[in-house]
Protein backbone atom coordinates (compact mmCIF):
# COMPACT_ATOMS: atom_id res chain seq x y z
CA UNK A 1 0.00 0.00 0.00
CA UNK A 2 2.75 2.65 0.83
CA UNK A 3 4.64 1.04 -1.56
CA UNK A 4 3.20 0.19 -4.68
CA UNK A 5 5.97 0.14 -6.99
CA UNK A 6 7.71 -2.15 -5.06
CA UNK A 7 8.59 -5.73 -6.72
CA UNK A 8 8.19 -8.98 -3.53
CA UNK A 9 9.12 -12.41 -3.96
CA UNK A 10 8.12 -14.87 -1.28
CA UNK A 11 9.65 -18.15 -0.57
CA UNK A 12 8.61 -21.30 1.28
CA UNK A 13 10.05 -24.91 1.17
CA UNK A 14 6.84 -26.12 -1.16
CA UNK A 15 5.49 -23.94 -3.85
CA UNK A 16 1.62 -24.58 -2.26
CA UNK A 17 2.30 -23.17 0.76
CA UNK A 18 4.08 -20.36 -0.96
CA UNK A 19 1.13 -19.88 -3.26
CA UNK A 20 -1.47 -20.12 -0.12
CA UNK A 21 0.37 -17.27 1.14
CA UNK A 22 -0.10 -15.36 -2.26
CA UNK A 23 -3.91 -15.80 -1.81
CA UNK A 24 -4.26 -15.05 1.25
CA UNK A 25 -2.15 -11.37 0.82
CA UNK A 26 -4.90 -11.15 -2.22
CA UNK A 27 -8.24 -11.11 0.04
CA UNK A 28 -6.72 -9.14 2.30
CA UNK A 29 -5.80 -6.38 -0.52
CA UNK A 30 -9.17 -7.38 -1.88
CA UNK A 31 -11.16 -6.96 1.53
CA UNK A 32 -12.96 -3.26 2.61
CA UNK A 33 -10.76 -2.77 5.38
CA UNK A 34 -7.25 -2.19 2.69
CA UNK A 35 -9.69 -0.67 0.44
CA UNK A 36 -10.51 2.13 2.91
CA UNK A 37 -6.48 2.23 3.93
CA UNK A 38 -5.54 2.34 0.20
CA UNK A 39 -8.24 3.03 -1.86
CA UNK A 40 -5.65 4.21 -5.13
CA UNK A 41 -4.10 0.56 -5.45
CA UNK A 42 -6.04 -2.28 -7.19
CA UNK A 43 -5.41 -5.83 -8.28
CA UNK A 44 -6.90 -7.04 -11.38
CA UNK A 45 -10.08 -8.81 -12.21
CA UNK A 46 -12.73 -9.10 -8.93
CA UNK A 47 -11.89 -11.48 -6.02
CA UNK A 48 -14.55 -14.10 -7.69
CA UNK A 49 -12.33 -14.30 -10.44
CA UNK A 50 -8.64 -13.80 -9.30
CA UNK A 51 -7.44 -14.96 -12.97
CA UNK A 52 -9.80 -12.21 -14.48
CA UNK A 53 -7.55 -9.38 -15.93
CA UNK A 54 -9.12 -5.50 -16.04
CA UNK A 55 -10.25 -4.40 -19.65
CA UNK A 56 -7.49 -2.66 -21.42
CA UNK A 57 -4.72 -3.86 -18.47
CA UNK A 58 -2.39 -6.50 -19.43
CA UNK A 59 -1.74 -6.58 -15.84
CA UNK A 60 -1.91 -9.92 -14.52
CA UNK A 61 -2.94 -12.16 -11.46
CA UNK A 62 -3.01 -16.27 -10.29
CA UNK A 63 -2.44 -17.58 -7.18
CA UNK A 64 1.62 -17.39 -7.75
CA UNK A 65 1.80 -13.60 -9.47
CA UNK A 66 -0.08 -10.75 -9.46
CA UNK A 67 0.87 -6.93 -10.17
CA UNK A 68 -1.11 -3.94 -9.45
CA UNK A 69 -2.97 -1.85 -11.97
CA UNK A 70 -1.73 1.38 -12.76
CA UNK A 71 1.39 0.72 -10.75
CA UNK A 72 4.59 -1.35 -11.44
CA UNK A 73 4.82 -3.52 -7.86
CA UNK A 74 3.98 -7.39 -8.00
CA UNK A 75 4.13 -10.35 -5.62
CA UNK A 76 5.47 -13.72 -6.98
CA UNK A 77 5.56 -16.34 -4.58
CA UNK A 78 7.36 -20.10 -5.26
CA UNK A 79 8.94 -22.96 -3.31
CA UNK A 80 13.11 -23.10 -2.19
CA UNK A 81 14.51 -24.18 -5.04
CA UNK A 82 11.65 -23.27 -7.88
CA UNK A 83 11.92 -20.58 -10.74
CA UNK A 84 12.46 -17.32 -10.02
CA UNK A 85 14.83 -16.46 -12.58
CA UNK A 86 14.14 -13.13 -14.52
CA UNK A 87 12.47 -11.66 -11.65
CA UNK A 88 13.91 -9.10 -8.96
CA UNK A 89 13.13 -8.39 -5.45
CA UNK A 90 13.03 -4.94 -3.50
CA UNK A 91 11.62 -7.17 -0.93
CA UNK A 92 12.76 -10.64 -0.59
CA UNK A 93 10.75 -12.98 2.25
CA UNK A 94 11.43 -16.89 3.02
CA UNK A 95 9.27 -18.36 5.23
CA UNK A 96 9.88 -21.68 6.56
CA UNK A 97 12.76 -23.29 3.87
CA UNK A 98 12.65 -26.28 5.92
CA UNK A 99 9.71 -28.50 6.27
CA UNK A 100 10.42 -30.21 9.61
CA UNK A 101 12.85 -32.02 11.57
CA UNK A 102 13.42 -34.57 9.12
CA UNK A 103 14.35 -32.20 6.23
CA UNK A 104 16.33 -30.29 9.12
CA UNK A 105 18.74 -32.94 10.38
CA UNK A 106 19.55 -33.60 6.14
CA UNK A 107 22.86 -32.25 5.28
CA UNK A 108 22.26 -32.63 1.82
CA UNK A 109 18.59 -30.79 2.41
CA UNK A 110 20.62 -27.61 4.42
CA UNK A 111 23.34 -27.53 1.19
CA UNK A 112 20.70 -27.46 -1.08
CA UNK A 113 18.79 -24.94 0.77
CA UNK A 114 21.97 -22.74 1.07
CA UNK A 115 23.16 -23.47 -2.76
CA UNK A 116 19.35 -21.66 -3.89
CA UNK A 117 19.89 -18.29 -1.34
CA UNK A 118 23.44 -17.65 -2.78
CA UNK A 119 22.62 -18.72 -6.18
CA UNK A 120 19.09 -17.70 -6.76
CA UNK A 121 17.76 -16.20 -4.09
CA UNK A 122 20.38 -13.34 -3.19
CA UNK A 123 20.75 -12.44 -6.82
CA UNK A 124 17.21 -11.29 -7.14
CA UNK A 125 17.85 -8.14 -4.66
CA UNK A 126 16.98 -4.64 -6.81
CA UNK A 127 17.20 -1.20 -5.36
CA UNK A 128 14.13 0.16 -3.55
CA UNK A 129 12.31 3.15 -4.82
CA UNK A 130 12.28 4.67 -1.11
CA UNK A 131 9.78 7.48 -1.24
CA UNK A 132 11.65 10.93 0.03
CA UNK A 133 15.22 9.25 -0.72
CA UNK A 134 17.15 7.33 2.09
CA UNK A 135 18.33 3.85 2.30
CA UNK A 136 17.40 2.33 -1.29
CA UNK A 137 19.01 -1.33 -0.52
CA UNK A 138 16.22 -4.32 -1.02
CA UNK A 139 15.16 -5.84 2.45
CA UNK A 140 15.65 -9.39 3.30
CA UNK A 141 12.75 -11.23 5.75
CA UNK A 142 13.68 -14.78 7.24
CA UNK A 143 10.96 -16.30 9.23
CA UNK A 144 11.58 -20.23 10.18
CA UNK A 145 11.75 -23.07 13.13
CA UNK A 146 15.69 -23.20 13.89
CA UNK A 147 15.55 -27.22 12.74
CA UNK A 148 19.48 -27.24 13.27
CA UNK A 149 22.30 -25.05 14.11
CA UNK A 150 23.48 -25.23 10.66
CA UNK A 151 19.94 -24.21 8.87
CA UNK A 152 20.21 -20.88 6.58
CA UNK A 153 19.52 -18.90 9.88
CA UNK A 154 22.19 -20.66 11.04
CA UNK A 155 24.62 -20.04 8.78
CA UNK A 156 24.34 -16.57 7.97
CA UNK A 157 24.28 -15.44 11.61
CA UNK A 158 28.05 -17.28 11.90
CA UNK A 159 28.51 -15.38 8.58
CA UNK A 160 27.59 -12.07 9.77
CA UNK A 161 29.86 -12.23 12.99
CA UNK A 162 32.86 -13.61 10.28
CA UNK A 163 32.70 -11.12 7.91
CA UNK A 164 32.10 -7.67 9.53
CA UNK A 165 31.48 -6.63 5.66
CA UNK A 166 28.71 -9.39 5.00
CA UNK A 167 24.92 -8.72 5.80
CA UNK A 168 24.08 -8.04 9.37
CA UNK A 169 20.35 -9.35 10.79
CA UNK A 170 18.49 -7.83 12.81
CA UNK A 171 16.90 -11.14 14.91
CA UNK A 172 14.00 -11.50 16.29
CA UNK A 173 13.80 -14.18 18.70
CA UNK A 174 11.00 -14.60 21.27
CA UNK A 175 11.12 -18.20 22.98
CA UNK A 176 7.73 -20.11 24.22
CA UNK A 177 9.45 -20.00 27.11
CA UNK A 178 11.77 -16.55 28.69
CA UNK A 179 15.72 -17.45 28.86
CA UNK A 180 18.60 -15.50 29.05
CA UNK A 181 19.26 -12.26 26.81
CA UNK A 182 15.97 -11.10 25.69
CA UNK A 183 14.73 -9.29 22.50
CA UNK A 184 13.70 -5.43 23.07
CA UNK A 185 10.19 -5.54 23.34
CA UNK A 186 9.68 -9.39 25.44
CA UNK A 187 8.72 -7.57 29.09
CA UNK A 188 9.57 -11.30 30.48
CA UNK A 189 12.24 -10.17 33.34
CA UNK A 190 12.84 -13.75 34.62
CA UNK A 191 13.77 -17.06 33.10
CA UNK A 192 11.01 -19.68 32.35
CA UNK A 193 7.78 -17.76 31.82
CA UNK A 194 5.59 -18.66 29.71
CA UNK A 195 4.83 -16.46 26.62
CA UNK A 196 1.27 -15.55 26.76
CA UNK A 197 -0.47 -16.76 30.11
CA UNK A 198 -3.80 -15.40 28.96
CA UNK A 199 -3.28 -18.31 26.24
CA UNK A 200 -4.59 -22.11 27.07
CA UNK A 201 -1.46 -23.69 25.49
CA UNK A 202 1.00 -20.67 26.00
CA UNK A 203 1.32 -20.18 29.74
CA UNK A 204 3.98 -20.97 31.93
CA UNK A 205 1.85 -24.17 33.74
CA UNK A 206 1.21 -25.52 30.14
CA UNK A 207 4.37 -25.06 28.62
CA UNK A 208 6.26 -26.63 31.28
CA UNK A 209 3.96 -29.96 30.91
CA UNK A 210 4.60 -29.50 27.00
CA UNK A 211 8.53 -29.87 27.98
CA UNK A 212 8.17 -32.46 29.80
CA UNK A 213 6.40 -34.33 26.99
CA UNK A 214 8.95 -33.55 23.83
CA UNK A 215 12.24 -34.68 23.47
CA UNK A 216 14.86 -32.11 24.41
CA UNK A 217 15.78 -31.32 20.57
CA UNK A 218 12.67 -30.73 19.63
CA UNK A 219 11.66 -28.76 22.27
CA UNK A 220 14.91 -26.29 21.92
CA UNK A 221 13.96 -26.26 18.03
CA UNK A 222 10.28 -25.85 18.28
CA UNK A 223 9.50 -23.34 21.15
CA UNK A 224 12.85 -21.95 21.71
CA UNK A 225 14.64 -21.01 18.51
CA UNK A 226 17.52 -22.66 20.19
CA UNK A 227 18.20 -25.94 18.34
CA UNK A 228 20.64 -28.31 19.45
CA UNK A 229 21.97 -31.40 18.43
CA UNK A 230 20.10 -34.65 19.07
CA UNK A 231 22.22 -36.18 21.77
CA UNK A 232 24.07 -33.10 22.12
Amino acid sequence: GNYPDSEIIVSSYAADLANRMNTNVQQIMDSHEYKRLFPNIRLPGSAGDPGRRVPGSKKKRTDEFFQLVGRNGSLRSAGVGGGITGMGFNLGIIDDPIKDAEEGASQTIRDNVWDWYLSTFYTRRTGFNTPGGGDNSARSLLTMTRWHEDDLAGRLIKLAKEEPDADQWEIIKIPAMSYGERTPGDPRKEDDVGLWEASTTLNTKELNTTRKNFPRHFWTSMFQQAPVTEGG
